[in-house]
């Protein structure tokens, strides 16, 4: 069972890139960047580590092995989520900079440039291949290298898997994450506020990973492309896999849940696990121990919760609508104009993200506000920040209280997913700590 890879995601530059070099093998691309927090080890690994680094010495033995596991790990993270029209792979620069790791955040004891030796070896073994990156016209920015499994490293790992498990290189990893506005880390000096936090996370993590969580995945193989934001077309896939086995089992590292904060501990804070990344139509078929699930959705949050925090009561949907596709547009608008800074600003994103005319964009914007008239003071201030801090809150007082009755629980954002049989229980876990925060009661509604 191997973790879900950070950031996986279609790369279309490399997609575009490897069709044109070889039309007559087209798949898409995904990739995504090792998080180098685990590895795999056992006798499969040792034996190969002799083979490959004979010569190693135990001053660096441990740094090298690391780098090893790390990268069989890439490889066969690789392998999972390739199939016929699909082509993963993971990224790695070849650059020999070094980049300083705060401690707190450090993940590994070694470096890139000695990750990079190790796939060099890899390479030469016949365990991995790679595209170098390059810069060039349509590509200003430039495209990191891109590295892949080979058929033999498929042979080694279909007869090795049985030997290997997963390790993680640090027991501990920090779980309560500040970054500054350009997303780098930052580090800090704890208080008795990030030291509760961090004990609450690893509390719920706990009672979450006990249990066994398992989903079907959708069929990849089948799709079509959904254009609504036009900027980002993304494929929907019309089916599951089907068979006996079709469930997958959620690894723990994947449910994991850390709190990334920005700037401050007062911006942002809200919890983040892979497990996350499920699509929606995966999440309604979720079970834990086997019993089915539901998610509890608090309806349209953020503005809400402008309404509240004002005083004021807010529509029972703040995104009401006579079409599913003018409803998408409304919580596209209502994205924008709380998380800009400017009206502008707001304008240019929809103009971009919706490819809509400069008149579209004003429009539209206008309609929401006068819509909203009551808390229209609140919009283009960049609200986002704060608002996210208050409703990560909420989510830490939910957590906290299922932690201590035992039950686990998913948080998405501003939606939660629970076994049936302790929905009722949650949903008024929710309602509490909702107006605990805002004052008013929220809406709620069951998603499946």
């Amino acid at each position: 069972m191997l973790p879900t890879p950070k950031n996986l995601s279609f790369n279309p530059k490399w997609t575009s890139v490897t069709t044109q070099r070889f039309p007559n093998e087209v798949k898409d691309v995904i990739t995504f960047t090792p998080s180098h927090t685990h590895g795999l080890c056992g006798s499969a690994f040792d034996t190969l580590l002799d083979e490959l680094m004979p010569d190693l010495t135990n001053r660096n033995k441990q740094v090298r092995s690391q780098a090893l596991q790390s990268a069989l790990l890439c490889l066969a993270q690789c392998l999972v989520h390739t199939d016929r029209l699909t082509s993963a792979c993971f990224i790695h620069s070849r650059s020999n900079t070094r980049s300083k790791v705060i401690t707190r955040y450090k993940a590994c004891d070694f470096s890139g440039p000695v990750f990079t030796k190790v796939l060099d070896r890899l390479y030469e073994y016949g365990f991995a291949v790679y595209n170098n990156g390059f810069r060039g016209e349509g590509f200003t920015k430039g495209l990191a290298t891109i590295w892949e499994p080979t058929e033999r490293f498929a042979c080694w790992f279909d007869k090795a898997c049985t030997t290997l498990t997963l390790t993680p290189f640090y027991e501990d990893r920090e779980l309560v994450i500040l970054r500054d506005s350009k997303k780098k880390l930052v580090d800090y000096t704890d208080t008795e506020l990030t030291q509760a936090m961090r004990h609450r996370l690893k509390a719920s993590n706990e009672v979450r990973q006990r249990h066994t969580w398992r989903y079907i995945p959708l069929d990849k193989s089948y799709y079509i492309i959904d254009r609504s934001t036009p900027s980002k077309p993304k494929k929907r896939y019309t089916g599951y896999v089907e068979g006996l086995l079709s469930f997958k089992v959620i690894s723990p590292e994947d449910l994991e849940c850390c709190r990334i904060f920005n700037d401050t501990f007062d911006i942002a804070g809200r919890f983040y696990c892979k497990a996350q990344n499920l699509m929606k139509d995966e999440r309604a078929t979720l079970t834990i121990d086997g019993e089915p699930t539901v998610e509890i959705d608090l309806k349209s949050l953020h503005p809400r919760m402008l309404y509240n925090l004002n005083g004021m009561e807010a529509p029972s949907d703040c995104y009401a609508s006579d079409t599913q596709e003018e409803r998408r547009l409304k919580k596209e608008v209502s994205m924008v104009v709380i998380n800009c800074e400017s009206q502008d600003e707001a304008k240019q994103a929809l103009i971009s993200n919706q490819h809509m005319s400069s008149q579209e964009a004003q429009e539209a914007i206008e309609t929401f506000v006068k819509s909203h008239t009551p808390i229209a003071h609140c919009f283009f201030n960049k609200a986002w920040g704060k608002l996210q801090r208050l409703d990560s809150e909420m989510t830490d007082i939910v957590l906290d209280k299922c932690t201590l009755k035992g039950i686990p629980v998913l948080p998405i954002h501003d939606s939660y997913v629970v076994s049936t049989r302790h929905a009722f229980e949650v949903e008024d876990i929710i309602r509490k700590a909702y107006q605990s925060v805002c004052s008013f009661e929220p809406v709620l509604e069951y998603v499946r």
